[in-house]
């Protein structure tokens, strides 16, 4: 049986859920494949880098590497998360949030970090929402 969980194949799309625990960052995975260990980090930031390049080493060198996504869903405050959700795309350095469940919100940031402080600027009620961001696992760097 541990035969069949160590060679699990890899999914083309992998989702990397993190929830702020007290003044840290839980990191945990859902995927129908192979899945890095959750973990723990200080800051949003370290814990997007660590989950990123966890995924570029799994799937570096591996036919789903070339289409598959990361999913991150990223719980930064208390609440239901239903009604705001703000899914991230990037242009260089900038990060630009749109609210794709209608409210018309969107704004850019320079980080993960910043953007989490200024949707608490943006949003009527954070506790209303989450963060989507989707990268291609192919643009993901290993370390």
């Amino acid at each position: 049986m541990y035969w069949l969980l160590r060679h699990r194949r890899l999914d083309r799309l992998i989702t990397c859920i993190v929830l702020r625990e007290g003044e840290g960052w839980g990191i945990t995975w859902a995927a129908d494949g192979k899945t890095p260990s959750d973990s723990d980090e200080t800051s949003l930031s370290a814990a997007v880098e660590r989950a990123s390049s966890a995924v570029a080493a799994m799937y570096a060198g591996k036919p789903e590497q070339a289409d598959g996504e990361l999913q991150f869903a990223i719980y930064p405050w208390q609440g239901g998360a239903d009604k705001v959700m703000l899914d991230i795309s990037q242009d260089g350095t900038e990060l630009t949030a749109r609210d794709i469940q209608g409210t018309g919100i969107t704004f850019q940031s320079h980080s993960i970090d910043a953007l989490v402080a200024d949707a608490e600027r943006y949003l009527p009620n954070p506790n209303d929402a989450m963060i989507r961001w989707i990268r291609p696992i192919a643009k993901l760097n290993s370390r």
